[in-house]
């Protein structure tokens, strides 16, 4: 299977987000993760620091779908909690 292509580092994607949700940001990481911009105040208006998970995604050899897998990323520590359960543990 091939990689996934679309959108290059660096790039920044503020359509379809949501309350909670400001961007998407696509790093030099590839085509494969974003980091998702959280809006820290929206989610609890006490919150010092960063919620910002991260998702990567790979191809699934034997389906052929996307799987896509969530990391804390540039989360702070004290936040981790605001984080889905399976974003927390890597």
């Amino acid at each position: 299977m091939g990689k996934l292509t679309g959108i290059g580092g660096g790039t920044t994607v503020t359509a379809g987000v949501s309350n909670y949700c400001l961007a998407f940001t696509f790093p030099a990481g590839g085509p494969n993760v974003f980091r998702v911009e959280v809006d820290e105040a929206a989610v609890d208006s006490a919150i010092s620091g960063e919620i910002a998970p991260l998702m990567t995604a790979t191809i699934n050899a034997t389906s052929g779908n996307v799987d896509w897998a969530c990391s804390f990323g540039g989360t702070d520590a004290a936040n981790v909690k605001f984080l889905p359960a399976n974003c927390r543990g890597t």
